[in-house]
């Protein structure tokens, strides 16, 4: 699992930075070619094949060796529609004591800019609407680590 973990930050770093780099290549010059010949554009689509080829090799690593492994250790990945009515309710007042009071929604707004979201930032965007006036406004809310 750690090195499925430490595969993922590596690959997210990865287009950070040199995909990123390679972006800026294809809009500033387009037709240039590299050493080897190639354009941005083969390049980009080059790597994209083979980062899909990584991440199915990983997804079958995961659900085929790794995920069965945890469960046989009583570690067990559910999705929330097939938890029981207990379980959720358990889960909901897990979330509002312990997560819930933590997280800060971030408005967006004429008067309040899109917020900095830095790097690897876990944030959930949500749409909140005012019970009184019934507006509508965009938000943004950071999940802490």
């Amino acid at each position: 699992m750690k090195f499925c973990a430490i595969f993922s930050a590596n690959l997210d770093e990865f287009f950070q930075v040199r995909i990123a780099s390679l972006k800026d290549k294809i809009v500033a010059n387009p037709t240039h070619r590299a050493v080897d010949g190639r354009r941005p554009q083969e390049l980009d689509r080059e790597i994209a094949i083979k980062v899909h080829e990584l991440i199915a090799a990983q997804e079958i690593v995961l659900r085929g060796e790794l995920f069965p492994a945890i469960e046989a250790h009583g570690i067990e990945l559910k999705r929330w529609d097939t938890l029981s009515r207990s379980e959720q309710l358990l889960l909901t007042q897990e979330f509002e004591r312990a997560i819930f009071p933590i997280l800060t929604p971030l408005v967006v707004d004429p008067s309040h800019p899109f917020p900095y979201i830095s790097n690897l930032a876990l944030s959930i965007a949500a749409v909140v609407v005012d019970p009184v006036s019934e507006e509508e406004r965009f938000t943004r809310i950071k999940v802490p680590p």
